[in-house]
């Protein structure tokens, strides 16, 4: 991504998940704690997912830009970008089983969101928290770019560090990730033999100097 040096919306779609559901996981394996015990769960992980805003804002402000949080991806003023930071509820254990691969089959509501912007002319960059490939190719049409960003925990700052360029615009950290496993062309649970190709497959990563365009999937 280039430097910015006007207007960067930052719309953390994955907050309302944190303060709405409150963790259905956490909270169905906190029962009997003190609620002063739940609001410190909550506290701490919403922390984690406003770190990516934290870092966001540090880069936009470092290039001379400004930076506005917007839970809803609202804005007065047209941005030159918008970031949406968007995920999987969150589970654990037996709580995250899926009957498919789909990502967030009954709340179209973040995909609602990148395309309203895209809509409004706004270039979108979609940056997905989640424990597992998903079938996401609906947000993936609606983003300009994507970035599976999987699970940052604290260090959510270091997403930022690799959407940014340097102010003189040369590339601070590129991208080193690869695919640990190989990413579902539909929502289908494959089988392991079943032959299905993937969208992406095992190892697959862009960088900065990669041609990633991609054409619209169905």
């Amino acid at each position: 991504m280039p430097r910015f040096t006007s207007r960067t919306l930052v719309a953390l779609a994955f907050t309302l998940v944190v303060w709405a559901s409150a963790f259905a996981g956490i909270r169905a394996g906190l029962r009997g704690y003190a609620p002063a015990n739940l609001a410190i769960v909550r506290f701490l992980v919403a922390s984690l997912v406003l770190a990516i805003y934290a870092g966001i804002a540090r880069c936009v402000t470092a290039a001379g830009g400004t930076a506005e949080l917007s839970e809803a991806g609202e804005f007065r003023t047209r941005p030159d970008v918008a970031i949406v930071v968007f995920g999987e509820n969150p589970y654990a254990e037996g709580a995250g089983d899926v009957p498919s691969l789909e990502y967030s089959p009954g709340n179209k509501r973040d995909v609602a969101l990148l395309r309203r912007l895209r809509a409004a002319d706004v270039p979108v960059v979609a940056v997905l928290l989640s424990g597992r490939p998903l079938w996401v190719n609906a947000e993936l049409n609606a983003a300009d770019s994507f970035v599976a960003a999987w699970l940052p925990g604290p260090e959510g700052e270091g997403v930022a560090d690799v959407l940014f360029r340097a102010p003189d615009g040369s590339v601070r950290y590129d991208f080193r990730g690869r695919l640990p496993f190989s990413w579902p062309r539909s929502a289908r649970v494959p089988a392991v033999d079943s032959g299905e190709p993937p969208l992406f497959p095992y190892g697959y990563g862009l960088t900065y100097e990669d041609d990633g365009d991609l054409q619209p999937l169905p």
